[in-house]
């Protein structure tokens, strides 16, 4: 089973970087995404994690569930390898893990309510349009528009170099997600099954 996933990220990450050129027609297919991800205002998926550490020979894989609910709910659910929860509401963490819980306020970290908003405005596309806290590129292969978010500022570039969105080119939705940190570190997330604009509780994200 862990050499499936592996096999599937490398799969995927192949389609993404496999002849990836600039983008053309920029500004029409932020539109076209704009437009599309605007009308979600809430989400469910299943995703697939990747992680890729320096000082660890193979990947941390982990799978799990997510929640989005407009304009800020957020929850991630991991449930294999390890059970873990992070939840993100109304402007604050909260950390599950087992019988062990931690929360803390966003707004006193400034670097939390930023990963908030950058998550939250990748599914909604409105963070396309935020040339205040990030620069862009634009790129696209066969199969997918890739965004390339490079942030600004400095509290969160020392955490975060570059965020990419991958959306699917039929579809318009979301599918990767990667965030590679200064030290050369990645996260890679793919979503599927999702159910966009099902009623979603909001004891979900409590």
């Amino acid at each position: 089973m862990r050499f499936a996933f592996i096999s599937l990220f490398l799969i995927l990450i192949i389609q993404v970087f496999a002849q990836r050129k600039p983008l053309q027609n920029e500004e029409e297919w932020i539109e076209k995404i704009n437009l599309e991800t605007q009308k979600i205002l809430n989400l469910q998926a299943d995703f697939k994690q990747l992680k890729v550490l320096s000082f660890l020979e193979e990947p941390i894989i982990a799978k799990g569930q997510f929640w989005f609910k407009q304009k800020d709910k957020i929850r991630w659910e991991y449930i294999s390898p390890y059970s873990y929860i992070i939840i993100m509401d109304n402007g604050v963490l909260k950390v599950k893990d087992n019988d062990d819980e931690y929360t803390t306020d966003l707004s006193s970290n400034k670097v939390f309510q930023q990963m908030n908003s950058l998550i939250s405005g990748s599914i909604q596309g409105d963070l396309l349009n935020n040339t205040q806290d990030y620069s862009f590129e634009f790129y696209e292969t066969d199969k997918y528009i890739i965004v390339r978010l490079n942030p600004l500022d400095e509290q969160l570039s020392a955490y975060l170099d570059y965020m990419e969105m991958s959306f699917d080119k039929d579809q318009l939705d979301m599918q990767i997600l990667l965030m590679h940190e200064p030290s050369g570190d990645y996260t890679e997330m793919i979503f599927s099954n999702r159910q966009v604009n099902q009623n979603i509780s909001d004891d979900v994200f409590k």
